[in-house]
């Protein structure tokens, strides 16, 4: 990405990169296969690209068997998460299924243990109500 570039062409490209390396082609390949020339690869990987147009870049996620909304999914940060939960996102949409299952089971027992002992710090937070309830009824000096 050109130094200081933040945009979403700057996204988009980085991400093409990263899913061509990870196909295994190289800039050529993929030029080839859009059929535009490889400067035209090498401009939007690196940032140089100003504005992306929506159809080179839907022919372009076609190649990666994704659709233009899955690519602008994965450049465009969700609106509630942090920079890093959405890199995290994108880092597992990455992943090869049983690496990504591992992460999710992980997740998954860690989102467990933290509910459990958000649990056990609410009931040392609550007095328990049928206790309280049983002490003003005793200290009433009615009988129930």
């Amino acid at each position: 990405m050109a130094k200081g570039r933040d945009t979403l062409s700057a996204r988009i490209g980085l991400r093409v990169k990263g899913l061509r390396q990870r196909a295994g082609w190289t800039q050529t390949q993929l030029a080839e296969r859009l059929r535009v020339e490889q400067q035209e690869i090498s401009r939007l990987e690196s940032g140089r690209v100003v504005n992306v147009n929506l159809d080179f870049a839907d022919a372009i996620a076609r190649q990666f068997q994704y659709t233009l909304a899955d690519l602008l999914r994965e450049v465009l940060p969700e609106p509630s998460l942090t920079a890093v939960e959405h890199d995290v996102l994108i880092a597992l949409r990455g992943m090869d299924d049983e690496t990504r299952g591992a992460v999710e089971r992980l997740v998954r027992a860690k989102g467990r243990d933290a509910a459990h002992a958000a649990g056990r710090a609410r009931d040392r937070a609550i007095p328990d109500q049928t206790a309280t309830a049983g002490k003003r009824k005793r200290g009433t000096g009615t009988t129930p």
